[in-house]
């Protein structure tokens, strides 16, 4: 059996108007429009911010540092050939004394290179001062680490040529070298600071008249040590070569200038580098000490110069009485007191004019197999600060403890 259902005489069906049905679509279009009219509006917003914070940014950012241009260069391009260097100046600082310190080595127009700081005092300099002089050139500034003043210290490169130093500044001050060509032209000037830590000949490094410090490859070696510039060897002799040695042991009276004991002791051998010694006065009961033979000869052949001073105005260099130099009695009394300060004295000798000059700790005689001999006098043992030991005195007298030697070589 099938049943039909038929619907109630007054149920209708629901009426769905077609106006209704697009206007739900409308709804939804309009909705969906809004949201991306909102959405592309505060993208624009945005963009907008950007471009303008950007065109401000663009508009105030900081001129380019023209130091940072510089790395990579060259500090003295023009400066190709060391031969073109006729001095050297080197300036330090020494922290112990709290003193500045200055070293020139210079070519005279003869060629020879002198000392002037140590009475021109010829300079083993030609080799050393080209060495040098390759090794600062084509130096370039490397990285910048700084450009401002206040960081000097921290780096080493205080200037130490300048008339007043922060105490804070001081273990800080760098060491400045100047080459000079002819009439004094500049061909390099360079403060050398710190090393860099870490790394092989790397150093902090400025030009004297600008603040920028630069990191730059150096391979040089600053001294202002007198004896590092001058052949330190004082007899050039080979203590195997010596035939003869004669010790003249004596003492004098300082005040009447007169000789009181004299004990001369004389050893000769008939062939060099040989142990055969021979002393004439040795007693058959007795022998010599070879070992303090060669301890005197290795002496002898290692004398070396500390210091230098310029020989006393009046004197020729065979040690006779200079006539012109000396314009009176009282120039004779001077040049005697000098001597005597650094424990010398002159002796009246037997021929006119002559002169003997007396040593307060002896002297001591030393014959090569080449004919040579040379004479050396031991005055007064010297006490002082380096630079005294080096130059002298100030005032321009030596102190009363004062070690001078003098040589000369004959044939």
């Amino acid at each position: 059996m099938s049943t039909v259902l038929e619907p109630k005489p007054n149920e209708t069906k629901p009426d769905i108007r077609s106006d209704e049905i697009c206007s739900g679509n409308v709804k939804k279009t309009v909705s969906t429009a809004t949201e991306w009219k909102t959405t592309y509006t505060y993208l624009g917003g945005a963009l907008l911010c950007l471009a303008i914070t950007g065109g401000f940014e663009w508009a105030n950012r900081p001129a380019e540092i023209e130091e940072f241009g510089r790395v990579g260069e060259q500090f003295y391009a023009d400066f190709v050939d060391p031969t073109l260097a006729t001095s050297l100046d080197v300036f330090a600082f020494d922290a112990d004394t709290v003193k500045p310190k200055e070293f020139r080595v210079e070519r005279l127009n003869n060629g020879r290179w002198v000392i002037p700081s140590h009475h021109n005092y010829p300079a083993d300099a030609e080799d050393q001062l080209a060495r040098t002089a390759s090794s600062v050139i084509g130096v370039k500034r490397g990285a910048m680490v700084t450009r401002w003043q206040a960081d000097h210290a921290r780096f080493g490169v205080v200037n130490p040529k300048q008339d007043s130093l922060n105490i804070s500044e001081v273990e800080g001050v760098g060491q400045r070298l100047v080459l000079r060509g002819e009439d004094e032209s500049v061909l390099a000037d360079y403060i050398i600071g710190h090393k860099v830590e870490g790394e092989n000949d790397q150093y902090y490094v400025r030009h004297p008249e600008e603040d920028e410090v630069y990191v730059a490859n150096l391979d040089v070696q600053l001294t202002t040590k007198f004896t590092d510039w001058i052949d330190t060897d004082l007899l050039d002799i080979s203590s195997g070569k010596v035939l003869r040695l004669a010790v003249n042991d004596y003492s004098f009276d300082e005040v009447n200038g007169k000789l009181t004991e004299s004990e001369i002791t004389e050893l000769v051998r008939e062939k060099a580098w040989s142990d055969d010694w021979r002393l004439d006065s040795l007693a058959e009961s007795e022998e010599l000490n070879k070992d303090s033979i060669r301890d005197t000869l290795d002496a002898i052949a290692s004398l070396e110069i500390a210091g230098v001073r310029p020989k006393q105005k009046g004197l020729t260099p065979d040690l006779r009485l200079d006539k012109d130099a000396l314009s009176s009695q009282g120039d004779v009394e001077r040049l005697q007191t000098d001597l005597l300060a650094s424990g010398f004295l002159l002796q009246a000798g037997e021929e006119e004019d002559s002169l003997n000059l007396l040593a307060r700790e002896g002297e001591l005689y030393a014959g090569t197999d080449e004919g040579l001999v040379y004479r050396m006098h031991f005055g007064r043992v010297f006490t002082g600060s380096n630079e005294e030991l080096e130059i002298g005195f100030a005032s321009g007298s030596e102190s009363s403890n004062d070690m001078s030697r003098s040589s000369e070589g004959n044939s």
